[in-house]
């Protein structure tokens, strides 16, 4: 049996009344915070590259997260934007404020463009743990997501690797890597992960271009045993290539 020490890692980022979490979300959250940190210090910088971009004058910065959840929060108390969500409410992790939005849209929706909400533009547009749960072509996500995105603004992405060591393991010894798609609507596993450089080609076809890649197992496998720590050591040395999260910051430009 696994033991969950909330009390040592739910400092990190304090601002969740853990008490109210069941185990699956204490899981969660642990196995999380290295990511959380990552995107966390990766959109920092994006804001300031935002305000140098508009001559070092400080203004309200905006952000989108798409999926409301830990991360969203975590935005709103460590940044100095405006953080907007769109996605299902989630709100015993996180709650817009009073300048907030939250914005009810389902990705899957994309593919009716009469269904699309008209929402503002942002200088950064969060997608993490997102893209792997739409099962809608990526030819109706990407032309409303860049409807979302400032000019020169930047589109974050962070989702898994298909092809990662841990996924070719678990493949060669004749089981197959990805979960099978569940009941629950709001979680119904991974209908598709992808690589590198099916990721690139996608979203460049849509005005963007790629800034920043990042792949790492920046997982946290301290309750996965002995197999999680020993996988967690060797991925430190393997290729981006194996690893196992993909991050990308992606800029657009109406033309490249």
């Amino acid at each position: 049996m696994r033991i969950l020490d909330i009390e040592k890692y739910g400092p990190a980022f304090p601002y969740f009344e853990f008490g109210k979490f069941n185990e699956i979300e204490k899981e969660y959250y642990i196995y999380h915070i290295p990511r959380f940190e990552l995107i966390l210090r990766l959109v920092s910088d994006l804001l300031i590259k935002r305000n140098e971009l508009n001559d070092g004058k400080t203004r309200n910065l905006k952000i989108l997260d798409i999926g409301p959840h830990f991360l969203t929060e975590i935005l709103r108390n460590r940044t100095q934007a405006k953080v907007d969500q769109l996605g299902w409410r989630y709100d015993f992790v996180t709650k817009p404020r009073n300048d907030e939005l939250h914005i009810e849209f389902d990705l899957n929706d994309c593919i009716n463009e009469s269904k699309w909400p008209a929402i503002e533009k942002y200088d950064i547009v969060v997608a993490c743990e997102v893209l792997e749960h739409v099962y809608t072509s990526f030819d109706f996500i990407f032309p409303f997501l860049k409807t979302a995105v400032k000019d020169s603004g930047f589109l974050l992405i962070g989702t898994p690797n298909a092809v990662s060591l841990k996924r070719r393991l678990v493949m060669l010894s004749g089981r197959n890597p990805f979960d099978r798609i569940t009941t629950e609507i709001y979680d119904p596993n991974h209908f598709r992960e992808y690589t590198k450089k099916e990721m690139v080609e996608i979203v460049s076809g849509f005005g963007f271009k790629l800034n920043t890649f990042i792949c790492m197992s920046n997982y946290n496998y301290i309750n996965h045993g002995f197999i999680g720590k020993t996988y967690k050591l060797i991925s430190s040395f393997l290729p981006y290539s194996l690893k196992d999260n993909m991050t990308f910051v992606f800029q657009k430009f109406e033309r490249l």
